[in-house]
């Protein structure tokens, strides 16, 4: 049987600014998320299409949305 302990939360981080990217991942990654970043919409699409996320935060104006 799995313990609610045993699972682990995903998350995608977008954001095409790095600080903001690793500051959300790093908050994220604190609360027991294991976290995948992207860079833009399109890179996030294309990390979508191989996994899985439980949540997904993104920055909502980037250059490139995919």
């Amino acid at each position: 049987m799995t313990s609610e302990s045993d699972l682990e939360l995903t998350a995608l981080i977008v954001d095409d600014d790095p600080s903001c990217r690793a500051a959300a991942a790093f908050a994220f990654a604190d609360e027991g998320f294991q976290c995948t970043t992207a860079v833009d919409g399109e890179a996030a699409l294309k990390q979508c299409e191989c996994f899985p996320f439980d949540v997904v935060v993104t920055d909502l104006r980037m250059p490139v949305h995919g």
